[in-house]
């Protein structure tokens, strides 16, 4: 159990750390990123969710990343929100600027205009380092971001979640 101080802790260093994703650098200045910091409730939904929805597919990694969803002290959450492309037409969304319009659908959907994705991943890094640097165990999982996505608690074509812990054993580390 956590104690309360503790608690105010974690929400204050993952409000730093979605100021980090939202001050990282972004493709030609233009945001196409979302945030969102789960509240307790709606971490535990993500949590079970994910847990029956392992279960439901046999997916075990569902299973696994569910119980750390359910263990861990917060979580923030970073997609990208539905975007035109930057124009570059270098097709490694798999279209091309031109054919952009087209929709994919699965766990995540696109097509991501591949400069986007690296501003997410940028956003991640970003987010995931100021964790380390606040001494927080975290773990950068998409499964959370799926989830979420699926329950309508963050907009976007592709979500990513970064859990974070404050224990003496890092929860993310033998999984």
């Amino acid at each position: 159990m956590l104690k309360e101080r503790l608690r105010e802790t974690v929400k204050h260093c993952l409000g730093i750390m979605e100021a980090a994703a939202i001050t990282s650098p972004k493709g030609l200045g233009q945001n196409s990123l979302n945030t969102v910091i789960l509240n307790d409730e709606e971490l535990e939904t993500v949590g079970r969710t994910m847990v029956e929805h392992g279960n439901e597919t046999g997916q075990a990694n569902y299973i696994r990343d569910g119980m750390n969803i359910l263990q861990c002290h917060g979580l923030l959450l970073v997609g990208v929100k539905p975007h035109k492309p930057l124009g570059a037409d270098c097709k490694a969304c798999g279209y091309g600027c031109k054919d952009f319009g087209k929709t994919l659908s699965g766990d995540f959907t696109g097509p991501n205009c591949c400069f986007k994705l690296l501003d997410l991943g940028i956003a991640l890094g970003s987010a995931a380092r100021t964790a380390s640097t606040l001494n927080l165990d975290s773990r950068v999982m998409f499964r959370p971001g799926v989830i979420a996505k699926r329950l309508g608690l963050i907009e976007g074509t592709v979500a990513i979640g970064i859990p974070v812990s404050i224990s003496s054993k890092n929860i993310f580390f033998d999984r």
